[in-house]
């Protein structure tokens, strides 16, 4: 509870390997574990909470409109984490389950995953017997307008797949 809060963005290339995706968000976290200073995107929100209300509520207005009209100055986009693919939270840290985030109308962050606390239940393993696995509940919040109903499906389903066996994820894909 006494931690400070942070958000860090992590950009990742199509070719990563789940070894590539580990080191970065590794390192990305240990760089911010040791600045001295905030990273941007937290000089920004703190920047926002000491401006007058009036004057923030007029910032976040051009910034909407900006973004609406696809004018968003790409200096905002890199330390905007409304500005990304997926947004990752741990609820799990605060001793909470996962819950359903809500998504903004700002940015094009469509797909929102929230962290659970890590747990332990009875599963079958392969070989037919009971036994305690452990479990980490995931929650999944996605932005309709932009993946239809199939194509979510079949992504949630592959996603399942490569939880099941993430060896796949070793290697570099093609």
């Amino acid at each position: 509870l006494e931690a400070e809060e942070t958000c860090i963005k992590v950009e990742f290339d199509p070719t990563d390997s789940l070894w590539d995706v580990y080191e970065k968000v590794s390192s990305a976290i240990a760089v911010n574990k040791e600045a001295e200073t905030q990273n941007d995107t937290d000089s920004i929100a703190q920047l926002f909470t000491h401006c007058p209300s009036f004057l923030a509520k007029f910032a976040v207005f051009v910034l909407k409109s900006l973004d609406a009209f696809g004018l968003m100055p790409k200096a905002v986009n890199e330390f905007s984490p409304f500005h990304s693919t997926l947004y990752i939270t741990d609820m799990g840290s605060t001793g909470l389950g996962s819950v359903f985030h809500h998504l903004y109308n700002f940015g094009t962050c469509t797909l929102f995953c929230c962290l659970g606390r890590k747990g332990r239940r009875l599963k079958v393993n392969e070989e037919g017997k009971v036994q305690y696995g452990r479990t980490l509940n995931l929650r999944f919040t996605v932005d309709e307008r932009v993946v239809d109903g199939y194509y979510y499906a079949v992504t949630i389903r592959e996603l399942m797949r490569l939880f099941k066996h993430p060896e796949s994820l070793l290697e570099k894909p093609d």
